[in-house]
């Protein structure tokens, strides 16, 4: 965690296993830390209660951007992104996998939430 004020660095998880990615969750509570190697996720609490810990995530859904070469509808770079949204559980299995390309077309996605049965992309 980087304070541009103060421009002091500060790790707030160590010996994660391949991680990648940077988010906060929406209210600013906690970090969410993917391990690609490990095949989990990590919650790293920012305030509260839990501060300054962390805990394995037991599901949790995760956006994922798919690029394919073919002809239609495609980007820029003449890719086609799928976005995805994924339910994964603790052992890095995927649950559920819902295709979004009808509804966001040929766009990334780079949240989704899940909010009393309804998801938030």
């Amino acid at each position: 965690m980087f304070d541009p004020k103060t421009k002091k660095l500060r790790v707030l998880l160590r010996g994660p296993s391949l991680a990648f990615g940077t988010a906060v969750s929406m209210d600013g509570s906690f970090v969410p830390v993917s391990e690609y190697a490990g095949k989990r996720i990590q919650k790293f609490w920012l305030t509260g209660p839990k501060a300054n810990a962390s805990e394995i995530i037991r599901r949790l859904w995760v956006a994922v951007n798919r690029e394919n070469r073919i002809t239609r509808r495609i980007n820029h770079r003449g890719k086609l992104i799928v976005p995805i949204a994924l339910l994964i559980d603790s052992d890095g299995s995927v649950l559920n996998e819902i295709i979004l390309l009808d509804q966001y077309g040929n766009s990334s996605i780079t949240q989704v939430e899940e909010v009393a049965g309804a998801l938030y992309v």
